[in-house]
């Protein structure tokens, strides 16, 4: 049975040709990540990680410990040493939204893949005076987060980091590169600047798979 979801975006389609018009820009990310790169908010991005592994509220002792050892084993044995958040605000420096668990982040065939709009203002306003990361993974174990990263109440960013690769920091864009990608949809009456994410990992090849990070281009947009 196979059933068909009408969305007003272009919807994602692993391993078929997208029938939407779509450009290379990594070349232009790329430059953009080189020329303004944030190496202070890659340590706290990884510091969060380790934090999250080691105060997860719905993990025990020995699950901690294992999640320890993963990011150990991704990040290197020194992230382990990194600077954890103290006295963070409610809800612990753990964050809100869903939580894979292993069943569920290996439960898939060919691929997987996440279409979010996040909700980013240029400014974050409220009490945001630390790290804040608007980030979310299409559930693959070694997929990517394609995200949006705030520090206090500085312009945020756009990051991509891959779990799959050793040098993991892939993108780190200003807000000023991101014009033709900024959108504003309505929710209850209330106008919103978002982002379009899209993000996939598929198989390529027996054993080999790929992970990909798209961005909907509104000027580009039908």
């Amino acid at each position: 049975m196979t059933t068909t979801l009408e969305l007003p975006v272009p919807t994602p389609t692993i391993g078929r040709e997208i029938l939407a018009e779509y450009a290379d820009e990594r070349e232009t990310f790329e430059n953009a990540s080189i020329q303004y790169r944030d190496e202070r908010a890659e340590l706290a991005f990884q510091a969060s990680k380790v934090h999250v592994a080691r105060t997860h509220p719905t993990l025990n002792l020995d699950e901690r410990e294992a999640a320890l050892g993963e990011l150990a084993e991704q990040l290197g044995a020194p992230a382990l040493k990194l600077r954890e958040q103290k006295d963070v605000p409610v809800p612990g420096g753990v964050g809100y939204g869903a939580f894979f668990n292993t069943s569920f982040k290996t439960g898939f065939g060919k691929g997987t893949s996440l279409y979010w709009e996040v909700v980013c203002p240029t400014v974050p306003g409220g009490n945001v005076n630390d790290w804040l990361y608007l980030t979310g993974m299409n559930r693959a174990g070694k997929g990517v987060e394609a995200f949006v990263s705030y520090h206090a109440q500085e312009a945020p960013r756009f990051k991509v980091f891959d779990w799959a690769r050793t040098d993991h920091w892939q993108i780190d864009c200003p807000w000023s590169a991101l014009g033709s990608y900024l959108m504003t949809r309505t929710a209850h009456g209330q106008n919103y600047q978002i982002l379009g994410v899209w993000n996939s990992t598929w198989e390529i090849a027996p054993g080999q798979w790929r992970n990909q990070a798209l961005l909907w281009n509104r000027v580009g947009a039908p």
